[in-house]
């Protein structure tokens, strides 16, 4: 091996930094995160599961094989150059500037490339894993119930496979749910709070307040039982408690509206604040005054002005 390395030290190199870095990879690629095959959730730090689930493996395949090939190739004087080398700061400011910022922009336009903060449908990713929370199963659960394999789950849920009607449809019954139609082109509340928690994602304040408009514009142009379907799929949190309240007083508002009654998600309790809070805080903007918040809105803390809910 001594020997292959002397004799070929660059395709030795990148052949360890791929297998030092896959190594690392796949606990992630195994858990939920990836093909759902490990019953384990990397946590997020900072709005990611990727800083531990995949940043050790990118720094540990390179680095570690940089030293190997050094080691053998160069030897001790080898590595105290590759060592001086690595701790030369004296660059031109720029390339601190691309260093620091190009990983992170490149995430950004990557995530915004592939959200769907601009979709009004609910594919069935999203049906699934509301249906699935909603009745408090896991997907290892679900996939017992369902007779099916977990990562099977983990794939709908994903979005990396679009299921039949007919299987979809045994998905849901097995969570105690059907898949029903229903005369209208609007989102859901559990489409919105999708929509919603990926616009907040990525900082764009104004498209989550533009599905909060289009869900109250769903609800409004719906009555009777269609106007309760579409509250029925408890959303998932979108990581922002005034916006998780704000759906929550929608709904309330909508359906109060009409006498109609309304699903159990939208009373849990952090779904109501402690202080009146605005959804988005404009710089120079007068207050919003009590008088001017629906009741719906204001008993759960959400500072939101009662025009904001007319279509625009």
């Amino acid at each position: 091996m001594t020997a292959i390395i002397k004799r070929h030290p660059l395709v030795s190199f990148f052949v360890l930094a791929n297998l030092l870095s896959w190594l690392a990879w796949v606990p992630y690629v195994l858990s939920h995160n990836g093909l759902g095959v490990w019953d384990y959730t990397f946590p997020n730090i900072l709005g990611t599961s990727q800083l531990l689930g995949m940043l050790p493996g990118a720094y540990l395949g390179p680095i570690t094989s940089a030293l190997i090939v050094t080691a053998i190739t160069g030897g001790a004087a080898g590595l105290r150059r590759w060592g001086a080398r690595l701790w030369k700061w004296r660059v031109r400011w720029h390339w601190y500037a691309i260093t620091l910022l190009s990983g992170e922009w490149a995430r950004r336009v990557a995530k915004y490339i592939e959200s769907d903060i601009w979709r009004c449908d609910m594919p069935a990713s999203v049906l699934l894993r509301s249906a699935r929370e909603s009745a408090a199963l896991t997907q290892a659960e679900l996939g017992r119930l369902a007779k099916t394999s977990q990562s099977d789950i983990s794939f709908v849920e994903r979005g990396q496979r679009s299921p039949s009607v007919s299987t979809l449809e045994r998905l849901l019954r097995a969570s105690l749910h059907s898949l029903v139609a229903i005369p209208t082109l609007g989102p859901d509340a559990s489409t919105t709070g999708e929509r919603i928690a990926s616009a907040l994602a990525l900082s764009h304040a104004d498209a989550a307040l533009r599905a909060f408009i289009d869900y109250s514009d769903a609800l409004q142009s719906t009555a009777g039982t269609d106007r309760i379907a579409l509250a029925l799929a408890r959303p998932a949190r979108t990581g922002v408690p005034v916006w998780d309240a704000a759906l929550a007083a929608l709904v309330d508002h909508w359906l109060s509206e009409a006498e109609l009654p309304q699903p159990a998600w939208i009373n849990d309790d952090d779904r109501f604040l402690g202080r009146l809070t605005e959804p988005i805080e404009y710089a120079n903007a007068p207050r919003i005054g009590r008088a001017d918040i629906p009741p719906a809105f204001l008993r759960r803390n959400v500072a939101l002005e009662r025009g904001t809910l007319a279509s625009v």
